[in-house]
């Protein structure tokens, strides 16, 4: 019966709705690149901060674009780590 009901309300749920305090913008994308350490092992596509942080300056408008995209459709890529590790 409880478990009936639960299915029942999560075929209709959508969330909570996303409002602006949820949304990535431009300058804090900029500052949280600016204040990544350096010097620290890469990530698991070999990517460092020294990446970022050298990189051109609209990679802070890319990702702040790609960002708000993945909260609007609920979507977090899948990492496949068998695929990624060489």
């Amino acid at each position: 019966m409880l478990k009936q009901s639960y299915l029942t309300m999560r075929a209709t749920y959508c969330g909570l709705p996303i409002t602006e305090s949820y949304k990535f913008d431009t300058e804090l994308v900029s500052r949280i690149i600016t204040e990544l350490k350096r010097g620290k092992a890469l990530d698991i596509d070999g990517l460092s901060a020294e990446h970022l942080q050298l990189c051109h300056p609209v990679l802070s408008v890319i990702l702040q674009k790609l960002f708000n995209l993945m909260i609007l459709c609920s979507f977090v890529p899948r990492i496949d780590l068998d695929i990624a590790i060489l």
